[in-house]
């Protein structure tokens, strides 16, 4: 059968989610959602060997994914005692939160009654939901051909983004195709590969990234990219000149491309920089010169690297954790110690106000804003915000950090 992948045209599952609070609509602090899906293993009565699964989010319908034949020719277990078939649930949360499902099917060989489930989001960790036994008595179909069994798959939330992984990419494509290993581009349009921008200014005004799921070597990182999540961060940088780095991060999961090479289309919004220290002609001169070789370092650091012997530099939209000490932003000589138990992020670039540069910190978890002078760690104010079943006291974790500034 192959890995299935459900590619729902009219429809895609969606998950039901239990979201945290979000710090508002640009926050970076994604909500973190637990993904239920109701499966139904089907078994034909009289020839245990006839098997199919349907799939619904929790306790929704069943139409939309349908239900799939099960021959159970993927693999075996080590131990030769079960086959097995994969498939794949492209589902979406009520946050838009695309997520990919992997779910495991075993049969026992000498046995065709005894099924198990095993689930994991794209590319995770098995371990992330018990295996668990199928009880082929829940129920019958109409006809009283088939008995079926079902189980409820519950995934925790992914707490943290996997680990920064870099991907090496040698060709940038102005046309949008896209079709060689190695290439990629950033399109102005998510409708319209041919988009494609063709200058560094239109790099702010980027709304897709388009990427041949193959680097320059011809790897295939397709697990990779289908392990995505909204919210997800990529930092794109030129390996010829790493200043002219940019940040995006992810809006949405768009329909891949047809046809082949495999390719993934992404939504991304432009993350804001302090200071662009990028050559305006760079962009043009480098495709000009038939060339552009980049890495795209996905799920990197909150922060960028100080210089030596200095704390690392804090991004704007990007919370940084606490039990640390960071420079707030690029170009500022404001240095800050985190309290423990908070992430903090500034929500600020250059901003004026009364003669003296404002620098805003938000505390993710309850929205508790921070304000200080930019330069001289003074505190301009101070805005505290409850939130549920937290104990913390904000006010003097914000007491603790304006201390600090030095």
């Amino acid at each position: 059968m192959g890995r299935l992948a459900f590619a729902l045209v009219a429809a895609v599952i969606t998950v039901i989610a239990s979201s945290a609070v979000a710090a508002g609509e640009d926050a970076p602090a994604k909500p973190a959602e637990a993904v239920i899906v109701d499966l139904r293993i089907w078994e034909h009565r009289e020839d245990p060997e006839v098997n199919y699964v349907s799939a619904r989010p929790a306790s929704g319908s069943w139409k939309p994914f349908g239900t799939i034949r099960l021959p159970f020719d993927d693999g075996l277990s080590e131990d030769g005692l079960f086959h097995y078939d994969d498939i794949t649930i492209p589902a979406r949360a009520r946050s838009g939160t695309a997520v990919s499902i992997e779910i495991r099917i075993w049969e026992r060989i000498d046995d065709p009654i005894e099924h198990y489930i095993s689930a994991r989001r794209a590319g995770g960790d098995w371990a992330a939901f018990e295996t668990t036994y199928v009880d082929l008595f829940d129920g019958y179909s109409k006809s009283y051909r088939y008995r079926y069994g079902d189980v409820t798959v519950r995934l925790p939330p992914r707490v943290s983004p996997p680990p920064p992984v870099t991907l090496h990419y040698n060709s940038y494509d102005t046309t949008g195709a896209v079709a060689t290993a190695g290439s990629h581009a950033l399109l102005t349009n998510t409708r319209s590969t041919a988009s494609a921008a063709d200058n560094f200014v239109d790099l702010y005004d980027a709304t897709a990234l388009l990427v041949n799921m193959s680097d320059s070597a011809g790897v295939s990182h397709a697990a990779i990219y289908e392990s995505i999540e909204v919210g997800d961060v990529v930092e794109w940088v030129p390996v010829r000149s790493p200043d002219c780095w940019k940040r995006y991060r992810v809006k949405a999961i768009l329909p891949d491309p047809p046809g082949d090479p495999p390719r993934k289309l992404l939504a991304v919004k432009e993350l804001p920089e302090f200071l662009d220290e990028c050559p305006a002609r760079y962009f043009v001169d480098l495709i000009g010169e038939g060339g552009l070789q980049v890495e795209l370092r996905w799920h990197p650091p909150p922060t960028r690297p100080g210089s030596p012997g200095r704390p690392p530099v804090m991004l704007q939209d990007q919370p940084v954790p606490g039990g640390a000490t960071y420079r707030v932003a690029p170009h500022s000589p404001l240095v800050i110690d985190v309290p423990a138990g908070m992430r903090l992020m500034r929500f600020t670039g250059f901003v004026l106000g009364g003669g003296r540069y404002i620098l805003g910190l938000q505390d993710v978890v309850s929205g508790s804003l921070l304000h200080l002078d930019l330069n001289t760690g003074e505190e301009l104010s101070r805005d505290i915000r409850s939130f549920t079943d937290d104990s913390r006291d904000v006010s003097a974790l914000f007491d603790r950090i304006a201390s600090s500034a030095r």
